[in-house]
Formats: structure tokens, sequence, C-alpha cells
């Protein structure tokens, strides 16, 4: 079943079109690499499926109730939060869940119902269950992997620079495990070994993903199928970047090769019509001549018939 429907749309920026009635079907689990030269709409695409903009015509239809995670350049984030507790609200809802329970333990010296018990029993097998009490071992593994645990996971977020933000953002989303992850260039300010810890996550990563990035070794070591996006269209390649690249040179060549036979046989109807033409129009025009000849005059037919 498709996670993602995207039929028909079209999308215009001031006088360039971007989409020109562009479908393409997104699967679950499908580890997607979008790709196309600069100024495609690569961003745009990502943008639209989370909302952002939306199309001028078509329809972008997401299976009901799917979690989708954006990595926004743009969020607003307090910036008084550190570093750890704005990853933490990748678990926010575990975060309240706990509260919410340490209120009841509290409040237990004088309310000890069968409702109140009933209620921490609840939350206590929520957060087991979601593994909370290992949040905060998840979050220094993702913190470590992105390089991000060298800056202080005291600092706050509003004393990094634009390219640490960036790192922070990634692993909040990265901890969000949502359904379906929307990723814009995430290798950006990272080094080469949080680029190979990236995609090794990526891999084991059991949902859906769609990334954009111009880092082609990145983009073959995590990509199960391919979108292109080219001359306002796009295309769905299986398999890795490498794979992909094949399959639309191979397209790319038949189309050219029947290209060259529509004009081989245009060219060769020319021709004829240069070598023939003036004997079939003659022809035509001795014929005309003939039937003219034998065709008796209306005058003439009048006067015979009195």
């Amino acid at each position: 079943m498709s996670l993602l429907v995207i039929e028909n749309i079209r999308f215009q920026i001031e006088d360039k079109v971007l989409y020109q009635d562009a479908s393409i079907v997104l699967h679950h689990g499908e580890h997607v690499g979008v790709t196309g030269a600069n100024g495609v709409g690569k961003s745009t695409l990502l943008k639209m499926l989370q909302g952002e903009l939306l199309p001028d015509s078509g329809e972008i239809v997401w299976q009901p109730n799917t979690q989708v995670g954006y990595l926004d350049q743009h969020l607003t984030i307090d910036p008084t939060l550190s570093i750890y507790d704005f990853m933490a609200l990748a678990y926010r809802d575990l975060v309240e869940a706990e509260r919410a329970l340490n209120a009841i333990y509290a409040s237990m010296s004088v309310d000890t119902s069968d409702a109140v018990l009933a209620k921490a029993a609840r939350l206590q097998s929520q957060l087991e269950a979601q593994d909370f009490y290992r949040i905060s071992h998840r979050i220094e593994q993702v913190a470590a992997g992105l390089g991000i645990a060298p800056l202080g996971m005291q600092t706050a977020m509003g004393q990094l620079s634009g390219g640490q933000r960036h790192k922070v953002m990634l692993a909040k989303l990265l901890l969000e495990q949502a359904e379906v992850m929307l990723l814009d260039e995430p290798t950006n300010f990272l080094d080469a070994e949080h680029v190979t810890w990236l995609a090794e996550f990526l891999n084991q990563y059991t949902g859906t993903f769609m990334v954009v990035s111009h880092d082609e070794a990145f983009l073959e070591s995590i990509t199960t199928a391919i979108f292109d996006i080219d001359q306002s269209k796009i295309r769905k390649y299986k398999g890795s970047y490498q794979q992909a690249l094949e399959q639309k040179a191979q397209q790319s060549e038949t189309q050219h090769k029947q290209y060259l036979a529509q004009q081989k046989k245009m060219d060769k109807l020319a021709t004829y019509i240069r070598k023939n033409g003036a004997g079939v129009n003659a022809r035509i025009a001795k014929g005309r001549k003939k039937q003219l000849a034998k065709m008796v005059p209306i005058e003439k037919t009048r006067r015979v018939s009195r």
C-alpha cells in the first residue's frame, strides 16, 4: 500500500515552472534520495510534502495519520534551552507522562484510591514500554555520533553557530523516529566520520525517508530508490544512486535512438517529396484536365434538352 501519492502537481515560482503534471508514489520502508540539477525544485518538493508550500494544482495525499518529521532550518527555538533539553523534546510526550506520574506519587499521601493507583500503573507501563529510562543514553549516543557532545550538552541553544544548530536539530529529528523523515542536506556541517555514522543510522532505520543531498557517496550508501527531478517531471528509479544513473542513461539513450529513427523517417519522406512532388502534381493536374474535358457545359446541355 502506498504511503504517499503525488498526482499531476504543477508548481511555478515567478516565471519558472518547477513541476508540470508531475506524479510519483512513495511506499512504506523506502529510503529515497531526491536528485536533480540545481534549481529544479528538490528542496521545494520536501517543503510541499510537509505543508510549507502548496502546489498550484494536482494532489499530494499522505496515508491518514502518517507522522512526518522535517528538518526545518527556520524553526523558532527557545535560545535558553540547553542542547540536552532541546534534544529531549523528541520525547516530549514521555517527559509529560513522567511528570504526571511523579505528581501522582506526590499526592498519594492523601489519595490512594483505586482510580489514582490505576492511572499510575498505566503511566508506568507506558514509560517502560517505550524505554523511557534509556532516553539519556540515546541522547548521548546521537550527540556523540553527530559530533555534538564536544559542544557541551548544557550549552544554551542561543550560543550555537548556524552549523552547530543544524546538527542539534538533526539529532532531535533522528531521536523522534517519525514514520517518515524529510531530510534536506543533512550532511551539511558534518565531518566525514559523522557522515559515516549518519549513513549507518539511516541504513538501520526501519521507517521511510527522503533525502536531498549533493553528496553522491552518501546517497549511494543509503538509498533503495531515487526520485529524479528533470524537465518538470519526477521519475522514480529502483536501487542505489549509481543504479539510478545507469537506468536514466539507458532511458536517455533509448529516447535518443527513437528520436534519430523518427528524424530519419522524416528526412526520407522530405527527400521523396522533393524528388517526386513535381511529377505527382503534374499527374494530378493532367487528370483534372481530362475530367474537365469530359464534362458537358451547362448552357450546351440546356440547348440540347430543348
